[in-house]
């Protein structure tokens, strides 16, 4: 099966139909993706079938909570390569994107791609999310916050809560459901100001293994202390 063929058919089990500019836009994502990564590493899969699926697809299995709207205002947090920020732009066209990573050489690949694909309402950001989560422009001001194999769960809430507004929505993607990874962060959901709204088991297209979807609502607005400083959420996580 054709990459673009293969990328057509996950999106619709998904379902999202892509149209010709769209799938497009994914191949030169894809070329640009691999031709940088021959210079800075910012994957260690390089197979085009296998970024169709574990990077495309996978990204856009977050669309399966049916939390993200159309007009979302979404921040990407430790964006890396731009999953899953851009595959859902590129699925949503007016979504208005944040991407946080404080690698210089992932944003400025962000950066690059952004142009390429002429994509517009996207921000790139070059910083530590604890910095930027105390910035006034970012604090608060997002529908939904994303977040792909950035750390463990206790971590990923006190970086995403402090950019989301009330009633918005933490999607982070996971592996196999880790009971003691989710208890950890029952615990830390109060004093942050959130609840576990849903653990969602998903199926992405021609990738093997569980995925699953753990949905945080923000209820009550994050204290001025979280996130702490650069560091310690992940050296002494909230327990």
């Amino acid at each position: 099966m054709k990459v673009a063929q293969m990328l057509e058919q996950g999106a619709r089990e998904i379902g999202i139909e892509l149209n010709g500019i769209q799938i497009e836009q994914f191949l030169i994502y894809m070329a640009e993706l691999k031709k940088w990564n021959e210079k800075t590493n910012l994957t260690a899969i390089v197979d085009d079938e296998k970024i169709v699926s574990d990077h495309f697809l996978d990204s856009l299995s977050c669309l399966l909570s049916e939390r993200i709207g159309s007009f979302s205002k979404v921040v990407d947090l430790g964006a890396g390569a731009g999953f899953p920020g851009i595959p859902l732009k590129l699925a949503l066209p007016s979504l208005r994107l944040t991407l946080i990573d404080s690698s210089k050489r992932k944003t400025a690949f962000l950066e690059h791609l952004v142009k390429k694909l002429d994509l517009a309402e996207v921000e790139v950001i070059a910083k530590r999310v604890e910095d930027a989560a105390r910035m006034a422009e970012y604090r608060e001001q997002s529908d939904i916050a994303v977040a792909r194999a950035v750390s463990a769960l206790p971590v990923i809430i006190e970086y995403g809560l402090p950019f989301l507004k009330i009633r918005g929505k933490l999607i982070a993607q996971k592996g196999r459901k880790d009971a003691e990874e989710l208890n950890r962060a029952e615990k830390a959901l109060p004093i942050l100001g959130g609840r576990i709204e849903k653990i969602q088991r998903v199926d992405v297209p021609f990738v093997e293994g569980e995925r699953h979807l753990v949905i945080i609502s923000k209820e009550l607005t994050t204290p001025a202390r979280f996130p702490r400083r650069v560091g310690v959420a992940q050296k002494r996580p909230l327990r």
